[in-house]
């Protein structure tokens, strides 16, 4: 992979990140025990989902969740949706990473808003396990090893 391609890479995730720790931020809102986010990209099929997660008092939940786990501060679950997705930023990092030749299966990216710390893992294999396997069930299987509920059902 070429240096510019990297970095065609490297910008369009920094500009797909930012726009989306941005929303979720703002979903939570200013006065909020929230103090870890996570993002789930799921990129299996080159085509991208976001995922938002977040971690209220040791509590590992999605963004439809967060209501009922922080009933003292009004979440709107479809909001945060729709301000994720108001954007090409995620069609963009799907692109820069096609145009490498290697798309990665999933990206989970970590901020803690305390310290403004981001990392980033990006899986491009045994994300799916098997033909048969889907997005769907991979990301249950790592929303249960961070301790949350499955979407859609093992």
């Amino acid at each position: 992979m070429s240096a510019d391609a990297r970095e065609a890479v490297q910008q369009a995730y920094q500009a797909y990140i930012e726009h989306t720790l941005q929303a979720m931020v703002n979903f939570v809102g200013e006065d909020t025990d929230v103090d870890r986010l996570w993002v789930y990209t799921d990129m299996a099929f080159e085509t991208i989902t976001s995922h938002p997660f977040f971690r209220l008092n040791d509590q590992f939940v999605n963004h439809g969740e967060l209501e009922a786990a922080d009933p003292d501060h009004e979440h709107d679950a479809w909001a945060l949706v729709d301000e994720i997705a108001d954007t090409s930023t995620d069609l963009e990092l799907v692109q820069a990473c096609r145009d490498t030749g290697s798309v990665p299966q999933r990206i989970i990216s970590v901020y803690d808003p305390e310290s403004g710390e981001l990392s980033a893992s990006w899986d491009y294999e045994d994300v799916l396990q098997g033909e048969d396997d889907n997005s769907a069930r991979a990301l249950d299987r790592w929303i249960i090893t961070m301790g949350g509920k499955p979407i859609v059902g093992q």
